[in-house]
């Protein structure tokens, strides 16, 4: 009964807060959830005439094709490469990002670079598939132009030579996240406490000493933490 009138009283307490919290889980109902009801389409022998629940369960015949293909193999080794390149290029470029956003005196010109830095982010990635598109096109797109202009070479295909693609892949998903995780770094770095530099300063450390004694270990706790979050997300599949 304390329990329950304690819990009573804390919904009254925050009920407006609670009121506040309601259009977030109506989206993520909505946009995580729900959808997940199509998961059965892996147990189903699916076809477009009967419909989801129309078609014939398979059981577990349609894992078992899979794990028994060559296909197998390079997804899950292609998946784990990528994320491993993604995680540490990633983390070396936006802390990278975050010393430097924090040399950065002037109030204005850091927070436009802040803004700027976590705009990609923001994008769509069916936009970021146009962008990288309108650079790589193989007739019309930027880089071959510039290509043949200024160098007289051929005309590259892009997208038609898989052995880009790794190179394509790896600078598109920097481009894209290392904004947001230099933002998170940068928050991080100035919640300390000057007075460590203050002191450094006056013990004759340079910047390079100031960034590898005091600011790197003491953001450590938050890169663990978003490296562990970046490999716990390794094998989500997301539209991206």
């Amino acid at each position: 009964m304390r329990r329950l009138s304690h819990l009573r009283k804390s919904l009254k307490k925050y009920k407006w807060l609670l009121l506040m919290t309601l259009p977030g889980i109506v989206y993520l109902f909505i946009n995580n959830y729900i959808p997940m009801y199509g998961v059965i389409l892996a147990f189903k022998n699916y076809n477009y005439v009967d419909g989801i629940w129309g078609s014939e369960w398979a059981g577990l015949d349609n894992f078992k094709f899979l794990f028994n293909s060559q296909d197998a193999y390079i997804i899950t080794r292609n998946t784990f490469l990528y994320n491993f390149v993604f995680i540490v290029l990633n983390l070396v470029l936006s802390v990278l990002v975050a010393l430097l956003i924090n040399e950065i005196k002037d109030k204005v010109i850091s927070r436009f670079y802040q803004s700027t830095f976590l705009l990609p982010n923001i994008i769509s990635m069916v936009v970021v598939a146009y962008l990288v598109y309108s650079f790589l096109n193989a007739d019309s797109g930027l880089v071959n132009r510039l290509l043949i202009k200024w160098f007289g070479a051929e005309a590259i295909s892009w997208y038609g030579e898989p052995k880009y693609w790794p190179y394509i892949l790896v600078i598109v998903n920097a481009w894209k996240n290392v904004g947001y995780l230099s933002i998170i770094y940068f928050a991080s770095i100035i919640g300390i406490d000057k007075e460590y530099y203050e002191a450094a300063t006056i013990d004759g450390a340079n910047k390079w000493k100031q960034m590898t004694r005091i600011t790197i270990p003491l953001i450590l706790p938050v890169i663990i933490t978003m490296t562990l979050l970046a490999i716990s997300g390794i094998l989500r599949s997301d539209f991206g």
